[in-house]
C-alpha cells in the first residue's frame, strides 16, 4: 500500500520551496531529490523522472561533479532509467557514481561497493 503523503503532501512542500526560495535552491533540489526516491521505492519511475532530473540538474551547477548529493541524485536516476528500460544511459550515470565514490570514499567503501554491485547488475542483467 503507497504511503497517503506520496501523492499530496511532497509536490505541495515542493511548490512552497519552489515559491519561497527559488526553483535552484539546494532546499528545493533536495526536496524534488527525496520525491524522486520516494516515487521509484514506489514503483512510479515515469513520475520519478522529472523529478530526478531537475535535482541532477541543479546540483551540477552548484557542486563539483564528486559532491556526495550530486552522486546520490546520479545513482537515483540510473535507478530510473533502468526501471524504464535505458540500459545504456542507466550504466553511463551509474559508472559516473562508481568513479566518484572510488576517488571520494575509496573501492572498500560500503557506497562504492553498492554502486559497483548496482553497475555489474545492468551491465549482466
Amino acid at each position: 500500500m503507497e504511503p497517503e503523503w506520496l501523492g499530496k503532501a511532497t509536490p505541495a512542500l515542493i511548490a512552497d520551496c519552489r515559491s519561497t526560495l527559488g526553483e535552484d535552491h539546494s532546499l528545493t533540489l533536495d526536496a524534488e531529490l527525496s520525491y524522486a526516491y520516494a516515487l521509484i521505492g514506489a514503483g512510479r519511475p515515469i513520475e520519478a523522472l522529472p523529478h530526478s532530473s531537475k535535482a541532477l540538474a541543479g546540483y551540477e551547477q552548484t557542486f563539483p561533479p564528486d559532491y556526495p548529493v550530486l552522486l546520490s541524485a546520479r545513482h537515483n536516476l540510473s535507478r530510473i532509467l533502468n526501471a524504464l528500460g535505458q540500459q545504456a544511459d542507466a550504466i553511463e550515470q551509474i559508472e559516473m557514481v562508481t568513479e566518484g565514490r572510488i576517488r571520494t570514499l575509496g573501492p572498500t567503501h560500503p557506497w562504492t561497493l553498492t554502486a559497483q554491485d548496482l553497475l555489474n547488475r545492468y551491465r549482466n542483467p
